[in-house]
């Protein structure tokens, strides 16, 4: 499994992020507490994941003294992500950075974290966070190993040393059932908790085959999370899975032009989500820059598909990060219906099409755009 540490911005409903507060007044009750090293004073905040609003639902909280407190009442149980603002070199703040995730449920959370290192945040006390934390260190322990036997195996097949290749082989299929069984014995343990859904979910290529007996492990009560729903989108639609014909789009450009994504047809082309309120997106815009400035020669493309709900605001990303790829953005009238087709629920996120529109590669990062490209052309 690739373990690539969470740097995403949340994606939420209909709307791009419009950010307002929470105020519920029933349900249960939450706390959060705990220290921040690093930061003497600023604005922790608090990105909700499952929601049906139109808006993205962020809260905040004070962080002085590397200490924080935050509470809110929920109808249910949430994941949420914690994140500070990030800055760019300019030190004008332009989005959330790297984002530790908990679970947000009745009871008090205590969280560790320092700024420099958020998604390795430790977070406990609650019997949702407790049961997450518990699967999660069975699973990570697999997680090692797997990692461990698909570099062995890349070495191999770099070696061309076929006996060492089969043997490998064999190991990642015993090691990828093994997780198989961690996720559907916690499931069956636990099936009308929040915890199942969001494993099964997030653990999606590994359990692909068998995520319809999965789902039904789940209670009635255990179907009603949002993620329990969107593993149901993926396990009975494959639309955009490695394989599947890449849906067809038409969307405006800068100057309001429609631009088709048929008729790049013939070409390689990388397919990015993302906006110009999203930190880690932005950050990833030298990768992208890099490639497709290597390779816009040998027929590939960029198509840089903005979810901003603000022009003004994705033209100016634009020109900040003078992006030299062809870019799109999603009228808010058809966000829900492009974020539904793609799936998105997070960015960035982006999906490699081969010449034929077929996707060949998902959520490339760093230099794996330009490595997959080597690849490909050499």
């Amino acid at each position: 499994m690739n373990l690539k540490a969470l740097i995403v911005c949340i994606l939420f409903g209909a709307g791009a992020l419009n950010f307002v507060s929470i105020k519920q007044n029933t349900g249960q009750n939450c706390v959060v507490t705990g220290t921040v090293k690093g930061v003497r004073k600023d604005m922790l905040y608090i990105l909700f994941e499952d929601t049906t609003t139109k808006h993205t639902r962020v809260d905040s909280a004070l962080i002085e003294n590397e200490k924080f407190t935050y509470r809110v009442n929920l109808s249910k149980p949430q994941l949420c992500m914690l994140s500070l603002k990030i800055t760019n070199k300019n030190g004008k703040k332009i989005g959330f950075g790297m984002g530790g995730k908990v679970i947000v449920s009745e009871g008090m959370l205590t969280v560790k974290a320092h700024k420099d290192s958020l998604t390795r945040l430790t977070a406990a006390g609650t019997l949702l966070q407790d049961e997450y934390n518990d699967v999660m260190n069975k699973l990570n322990t697999e997680y090692k190993t797997w990692s461990d036997l698909n570099m062995a195996h890349q070495k191999a097949l770099k070696a061309k040393d076929a006996k060492k290749v089969n043997l490998l082989e064999e190991k990642i299929v015993v090691e990828k059932f093994k997780i198989r069984e961690i996720i559907i014995t916690h499931t069956k343990r636990n099936p009308s908790s929040f915890v199942p859904a969001y494993v099964a979910y997030t653990n999606f290529p590994l359990i692909r085959d068998v995520s319809n007996d999965i789902y039904n492990l789940l209670s009635n009560t255990g179907k009603q999370y949002i993620y329990a729903e969107w593993l149901a989108n993926r396990v009975f639609n494959s639309g955009t899975a490695i394989g599947a014909l890449a849906p067809a789009f038409d969307l405006p450009d800068v100057n309001g032009n429609l631009v088709s994504l048929n008729q790049y047809k013939g070409k390689y082309i990388l397919l990015d989500f993302w906006a110009s309120w999203c930190g880690p997106c932005r950050a990833e815009s030298p990768n992208l820059i890099k490639a497709y400035q290597t390779f816009r020669s040998k027929n590939f493309e960029i198509i840089g598909v903005s979810i901003d709900k603000s022009k003004q605001n994705w033209i100016k990303a634009l020109n900040e990060d003078k992006l030299p790829y062809t870019n799109v953005i999603v009228p808010q009238e058809l966000l829900r219906k492009i974020s539904d087709t793609y799936g998105i629920r997070s960015i960035p996120q982006n999906f490699l099409l081969d010449p034929k529109g077929k996707i060949i590669a998902l959520n490339l990062r760093g230099s794996e755009v330009y490595q997959k490209m080597q690849a490909i052309l050499k």
